[in-house]
């Protein structure tokens, strides 16, 4: 790939000492591959953009996506919204409980009260993206998987950055990689119907517990792998719950429940692995390259 050297003034810091180099202008008592003067690279798609002259932040060509048309591969690629969707899914399905028929324990106030009736449950359908939202009777003991509000990706510049992930060489592809783009923030929507209200209770008290922290660790997120989505790793954070019970669906006998949930998903693309790579704390050989 040809590297055009132009100096990068804006990268210049006020109150460093500066030298003159055949390349443009640098920090003095900085290595050539730290430099702050910059190169010209051609990103693919018909756009220029600066990058560092030192091989530390590039590659020497350019990165090919697996899920490009005209890179090759045409691998599907998955956005982190429904990567956090298929992951909750994952969580519900095997999801069980317990109901506690309240109406059984009531009885004259002068016996002792009876043991509660319990029944084990769980969902019989679960539904991405309202796919029977005309429909005129919603089935019960279903829940819908929905992500209504915006998916934020996380700005902070001290946590965001790119590099290709170590141990995912070959995993997806022969001569592939995974690659970190950043982090992504999305608000998820369960909403679930019952036929009565102590089975709505059980699944409730369930999800909530489920989702409040792990089984096997003292963290306030719950985990959940995807394998659809290279097998990464969603976080779901329980926002709150709410029964939004109307005169309606009450006559209908139809007990809604709605949870809000906060999940953090990783922005991830399969690549083709680069002829040399530098600086990604990975010990990569490609052609007689390390």
């Amino acid at each position: 790939m040809p590297i055009e050297q132009t100096p990068d003034p804006s990268s210049i810091k006020p109150g460093v000492p500066i030298i003159q180099t055949p390349s443009g202008p640098r920090p003095a008592g900085v290595l050539d591959e730290d430099a702050y003067f910059a190169a010209t690279l051609e990103a693919g798609d018909g756009v220029r953009t600066l990058g560092p002259i030192g091989q530390k932040h590039y590659y020497d060509k350019l990165l090919r996506s697996e899920s490009w048309p005209e890179d090759g591969g045409g691998i599907t690629t998955m956005h982190p919204r429904d990567a956090a969707m298929i992951g909750l899914f994952h969580l519900l399905r095997g999801m069980r409980w317990q109901s506690k028929d309240l109406r059984t324990i009531g009885g004259a106030v002068d016996q002792p009260p009876n043991s509660p009736v319990l029944t084990v449950h769980q969902l019989k359908r679960i539904e991405l993206d309202w796919p029977q939202w005309d429909a005129k009777d919603i089935p019960i003991d279903m829940a819908l998987i929905t992500t209504p509000d915006e998916a934020r990706w996380n700005v902070d510049e001290a946590v965001r950055s790119s590099f290709l992930i170590e141990g995912s060489k070959n995993v997806y592809g022969p001569e592939t990689m995974l690659r970190y783009l950043g982090e992504y923030e999305i608000g998820l929507r369960v909403i679930a119907w019952f036929g009565q209200k102590d089975i709505r209770r059980g699944f409730e008290a369930r999800l909530a517990a489920m989702l409040a922290a792990e089984r096997t660790h003292e963290i306030w997120h719950r985990r959940v792998r995807v394998p659809e989505y290279f097998g990464a790793e969603v976080r779901l954070v329980i926002q709150s719950s709410a029964r939004p019970d109307q005169a309606d669906t009450a006559q209908a006998n139809r007990w809604p429940l709605e949870f809000s949930i906060m999940a953090d998903v990783a922005q991830l693309e399969l690549v083709r692995i680069p002829g040399y790579t530098t600086g990604v704390a990975l010990d990569t050989e490609v052609d007689g390259l390390a």
